[in-house]
């Protein structure tokens, strides 16, 4: 077995036993209630109302959903309720304005989407949960133990807490000092590339992974572009070394 391959195996054997420790406790008993699950709870797939869109009208896209534990559907939060990411741009300018306007009502949709535990009982005991615990306990239903990263991360966000979380002994993840640092310089570079996917995608109007409503093709393709050969030519200058169309995190170029 390559090593690289032999790591991932022990960190999923780590990932089992953590969390067959973490089964043990109550409040994950009481978080794991079976629930209808949607799995695809984004904004394209949210129907609303074109005179009211506070109404929602309807919701599709449901060949996905699944009945599963509640802490599945708890760890994973929807893209209309996200943080949107800081832009620098004159307040009183066009783009300044709308993207008043666009930041307010993600505050809106995020302060909504806070109130869904107190009126959905069964979401409620997942959504007290550590977020930490919440990855690692619906990371085979998201695929996320896929990345060997991903469930490093998980279990070293564990570990920090594992004496606050109520749990015995002590955590089965003990890296050594450089496999922790080169964790750390990996997951800057992801977070990165996550904060520039997101300014890409609110600057150019499309999702996070790139989708573009067909009405508004038009209108993104130039911005994306532009968006696109600014950035070209900023790590240009910032470090002519760095292979910046290597970091661009879209395949449109």
């Amino acid at each position: 077995m390559p090593a690289k391959d032999s790591q991932h195996a022990k960190l999923l054997h780590i990932a089992h036993k953590t969390i067959q420790t973490l089964i043990s406790q109550d409040t994950i008993q009481k978080a794991g209630v079976p629930l209808l699950s949607h799995l695809d709870l984004h904004k394209r797939n949210i129907l609303v109302s074109p005179q009211d869109p506070t109404v929602v009208t309807g919701i599709i896209e449901w060949q996905s959903s699944v009945v599963e534990p509640a802490y599945v559907f708890a760890a994973e939060t929807p893209d209309f309720a996200d943080e949107v990411s800081e832009l620098v741009i004159k307040q009183n300018s066009p783009e300044g304005r709308a993207y008043a306007i666009l930041k307010a009502d993600a505050e809106y949709c995020k302060a909504a989407w806070s109130m869904v535990p107190t009126i959905w009982p069964k979401f409620r005991e997942a959504s007290k949960l550590n977020v930490s615990v919440l990855q690692l306990l619906s990371a085979p239903s998201h695929k996320w133990l896929e990345d060997e990263d991903c469930v490093q991360m998980i279990l070293r966000d564990i570990r920090q807490k594992w004496s606050a979380l109520g749990l015995p002994g002590e955590s089965f993840y003990q890296p050594t000092r450089e496999e922790a640092a080169a964790l750390e310089l990996r997951l800057d570079h992801t977070r990165d590339l996550k904060k520039l996917r997101g300014m890409i995608s609110q600057h150019v109007g499309c999702y996070s992974d790139g989708w573009v409503a067909a009405d508004c093709w038009d209108d993104a393709l130039p911005r994306y572009r532009d968006m696109y050969s600014s950035f070209v030519e900023s790590v240009a200058e910032s470090d002519p070394d760095e292979d910046a169309d290597a970091l661009w995190p879209f395949d449109q170029r």
